[in-house]
Order: C-alpha cells, then sequence, then structure tokens
C-alpha cells in the first residue's frame, strides 16, 4: 500500500506534466495560413475546451443537487458560478480571437469582450504600432496612437511566431538586450 502524501504527490505530478506538455506544445505550434502571406493563430482548444467541459459539467451537476438532491443554497450558488465559468472559457472557442498578420498589418481582438457583447476586432499597420507590452490580464499587446490594442495571451497556438513578427517588423519596440523575447 502506497502512503496517501505520495499517492496524492505524483497525481500532482501527473497533472503538472501533462497540462505543461499542452501548453509546451501549443506554444511551439506553428501558426496556419501561408507562410509570408497570412499568418493566423487561435486559442488552443487543447488547453481552453477542457476548462469549458469541467466548468458545465460541475455546474451541471450542482444545479441538479440543488433541484433533485436537497442541495440548497450552496448548490445553486455554486452551479450558477461554474456555469458561468464554463461560459466564459467557450466563448474562447470562437473565431473572434483568432489573430492574422500579413506583412504589413495584425488583426485581432481589440477587446475582452462576453459574447454577444465583443469582443470587437481590428487591425492596425505593423508602421502605426505605437506601443507593445503585457496588460493587466498578462495578455499581450500592440497599440496604435490612438488607443486601440491588439490582444492575445500565451494560450493562443503558436504566440511566439506572432511575437517574431512583430519584432522582424518594428525592431526598435525591442530593447537591444531583450531581443528575441521567446
Amino acid at each position: 500500500m502506497v502512503p496517501d502524501f505520495i499517492e496524492h504527490g505524483l497525481r500532482f505530478a501527473l497533472i503538472g506534466g501533462v497540462l505543461g506538455g499542452i501548453g509546451y506544445l501549443s506554444a511551439r505550434a506553428k501558426p496556419s495560413g501561408t507562410p509570408g502571406a497570412v499568418s493566423d493563430i487561435g486559442i488552443s482548444r487543447w488547453m481552453i475546451f477542457p476548462m469549458a467541459v469541467i466548468g458545465f459539467g460541475i455546474g451541471g451537476l450542482a444545479v441538479w443537487s440543488a433541484l433533485f438532491a436537497r442541495g440548497g443554497t450552496a448548490a445553486v450558488v455554486v452551479g450558477i458560478g461554474m456555469l458561468a465559468i464554463g461560459y466564459y472559457f467557450a466563448q474562447f472557442l470562437s473565431s473572434a480571437y483568432r489573430v492574422r498578420w500579413t506583412k504589413d498589418a495584425i488583426t485581432g481582438p481589440t477587446s475582452y469582450g462576453i459574447w454577444p457583447f465583443g469582443p470587437s476586432c481590428g487591425t492596425i499597420a505593423f508602421a502605426d504600432i505605437e506601443d507593445f507590452g503585457m496588460d493587466w490580464a498578462q495578455a499581450w499587446f500592440v497599440q496604435d496612437a490612438a488607443g486601440q490594442r491588439i490582444r492575445w495571451s500565451q494560450f493562443h497556438s503558436g504566440y511566439p511566431h506572432l511575437m517574431m513578427a512583430i519584432e522582424a517588423a518594428r525592431p526598435d519596440l525591442f530593447p537591444p538586450d531583450e531581443a528575441q523575447i521567446v
């Protein structure tokens, strides 16, 4: 018989390894599209789909418990919260969160909208980029002089290729000691 702390440690290591592997493979994925013409990245379905399913699953079970198994108010609150989390992650499976770029411009989501209110989509020419960095939600962005931002995150499969395209088009946005950030 294996002691509980070893069993829990092995489970933790297995789950961490699987999630880390998925994250590593997602980041290293190549963008779709025609190289040199149009490139396209989207949020990794391998990362987001399980989170949406877990949210909907736990939320559905909690609501079922509240309705049919005397789960009470706590089950209703947990159910509604988990269904909201499932919905939040499910929206990222839409094409509205895809980022596309050519040699001249980048097109993608400009806001953190929740369906049906967003996100809005915009285009910024590489020559018009005024700022590049990370925002409060740990999402990368490029911003033009008018304040419009195109956003993407580490959950976008192949995001390092976008970073390299930005660096190639606008090396002035990257300090010399921070070049090749990906």
